[in-house]
């Protein structure tokens, strides 16, 4: 539904910038670049939302006095509640790398970086995983601020 209405919209840009301009090759660039510009920012805004909403999801059953363990599960439960088979999957790609983490902090941004990777499809480059890690980093302080549960190191 999303790309629909971005591709209306980027026709209505096309004619108005066509009738501005005159010319449609003119018109076809400028409005395939806003296409790909107002892509690239929902591709932005929709990973830093996931990360928001699965800190989120934690933070408020912490805030609530569930344990650190329940807490993580509903993350998984609340990203997946119609999946059983993606709740599985992600608990299993979890628990195979959570053994190298000890902290909660740790435990809770691997688990936010394997969502965000096992939604991704494809294996996570370089850059995407720095941007990443850097995302939920300034996410996990900021929700941490507000809910004041975890003393960070």
């Amino acid at each position: 539904m999303g790309l629909l209405i971005m591709l209306i919209v980027t026709l209505i840009f096309f004619f108005i910038l066509k009738w501005i301009i005159g010319t449609t090759l003119g018109a076809a660039g400028i409005s395939c670049a806003i296409l790909i510009g107002w892509f690239l920012l929902n591709i932005r805004a929709g990973t830093t939302g996931l990360i928001k909403a699965n800190m989120r999801a934690y933070f408020v059953q912490r805030s609530r006095g569930t344990s650190h363990k329940e807490a993580m599960e509903r993350v998984i439960k609340s990203r997946y509640p119609l999946s059983q088979e993606n709740q599985v999957e992600v608990k299993a790609m979890f628990d195979s790398i959570a053994s190298n983490v000890t902290t909660e902090e740790g435990e809770l941004k691997n688990l936010v970086y394997m969502i965000l990777s096992y939604e991704s499809g494809s294996p996570p480059t370089v850059g995407w995983t720095t941007k990443v890690l850097q995302k939920i980093d300034d996410v996990y302080e900021s929700m941490n601020r507000r809910y004041g549960l975890i003393k960070s190191k």
